[in-house]
């Protein structure tokens, strides 16, 4: 096992369990931790670990940033993981409240073409009543597949129909195929079933985690926290999985690159070098090219086959509306869920109503998250309220992020 220490600021206590609204917003204490690192991840630890790793150079004041955002330096807080604060919400898990708001605004299409009022909540077990993982979960109109996902580690799989351009069809069936055993299972108007399999119990051995980052002019407020925060969480991973961690970063067309992306690597240095050497530039316009970025991400890295796949999507700004680019968000989605990546948006300050509703479809379809920080840091621009009923519970970023990868990790 390797120790790094690692001073960090606490708002209210970072890594000590939940916060209560008065906890949040209590004086912020400096304090020292140490962190374990497992071997086992799979992780190289070689190279420099010494410091404070976290910390990152406050940018200067004249990066450029729009008017009426704070820089890192006008915020007055230090470039340092736990700075930043968030909020997450599962839609999955209370998919009622989350259809409530587009009924009762009789939306019945969404942000980009893409409908989520329709969906069919599958568990997969065996017979001793054990979640099975990795199943791949099929939802069936005759032998027509309307939509295609992966079980989670508690052996959920979300499936939806009349959902996109050119996915009308009423469904009939699910199938499920597990361990060799393929099991159809008539639907009967059912919105939530459970199909058992004549199969083992499997917990995951690998670990993808992937980050997609926007790094367009208008992330200059919060950038450099998020990549202060983004380090300390690739460095600070404690888990028995053979993980490797893939970063990637977009911008939009005419900019210096559209898309810049790195392979899956196991060198944790490796990829603190590749997220170091980013800042924020370019832009201009609010949508920036989130399907380019989404698409690579998908369908040009090498994500293993059983590997729990994670992709951190962190932006501020909503993907163009052109026809060609809602069909690839479109394929990628179902790329996406067919292949078991679950896509957790990170959204930052300055983001829009549309942008949100990308977002929580992109969480819903993919059996994901949707995260998003808030206004309670002090650190960038005004932070987006989500439109839900559901309670939601602000804490520092990081630890929003680490429960979020200890839920789609814990077996």
């Amino acid at each position: 096992v390797l120790t790094v220490s690692l001073t960090a600021i606490f708002a209210g206590g970072l890594f000590g369990g939940e916060k209560t609204e008065t906890q949040r917003n209590s004086a912020e204490e400096s304090h020292t931790e140490e962190f374990s690192l497992v071997d086992g991840s799979g992780f190289d630890y070689s190279g420099d670990a010494e410091g404070d790793p976290a910390e990152l150079p406050i940018p200067a004041a004249d990066m450029g940033f729009p008017s009426g955002e704070k820089t890192a330096s006008e915020s007055g807080k230090p470039v340092k993981s736990g700075t930043l604060t968030a909020g997450k919400i599962n839609d999955n898990e209370h998919y009622a409240e989350y259809v409530k708001p587009w009924n009762d605004a009789q939306r019945t299409q969404d942000a980009f073409l893409m409908n989520a009022l329709h969906r069919v909540k599958v568990t997969v077990q065996n017979g001793q009543g054990q979640p099975l993982y990795q199943a791949q979960v099929l939802l069936k109109s005759g032998q027509k597949t309307v939509y295609t996902a992966k079980s989670d580690a508690k052996g959920k799989a979300y499936l939806f129909y009349r959902w996109a351009k050119g996915f009308e069809d009423a469904p009939d069936a699910v199938e499920v195929v597990c361990a060799g055993e393929n099991v159809r299972v008539p639907l009967e108007n059912k919105e939530e079933i459970t199909v058992t399999v004549d199969a083992q119990n499997q917990t995951g051995k690998e670990l993808d985690l992937m980050f997609v980052i926007d790094t367009t002019g208008s992330m200059g407020d919060e950038l450099e926290y998020l990549k202060a925060e983004t380090e300390a969480m690739i460095r600070q991973m404690q888990t028995q999985l053979d993980t490797r961690v893939s970063m990637n970063f977009y911008r939009d067309e005419g900019d210096e690159y559209v898309v810049r992306s790195y392979d899956f690597t196991a060198s944790v240095p490796d990829a603190v070098e590749q997220l170091r050497a980013e800042s924020a530039a370019g832009g201009g316009d609010n949508p920036e090219a989130v399907d380019q970025a989404l698409k690579n991400a998908v369908a040009d890295h090498a994500w293993r086959d059983d590997a729990v796949k994670i992709l951190f999507l962190v932006l501020d700004a909503p993907a163009h509306e052109e026809e060609d680019v809602i069909a690839s968000l479109t394929d990628t989605v179902l790329s996406a869920a067919a292949q078991g990546i679950r896509i957790v948006p990170v959204v930052s300050s300055g983001a829009d109503e549309i942008t949100e509703e990308l977002c929580r479809h992109l969480a819903l379809f993919t059996g994901g998250q949707y995260v998003f920080l808030t206004d309670d840091s002090g650190v960038g621009g005004s932070h987006r309220e989500p439109i839900t009923t559901v309670p939601y519970e602000v804490k520092p970023l990081i630890e929003i992020l680490n429960d979020v990868l200890t839920e789609y990790t814990t077996f």
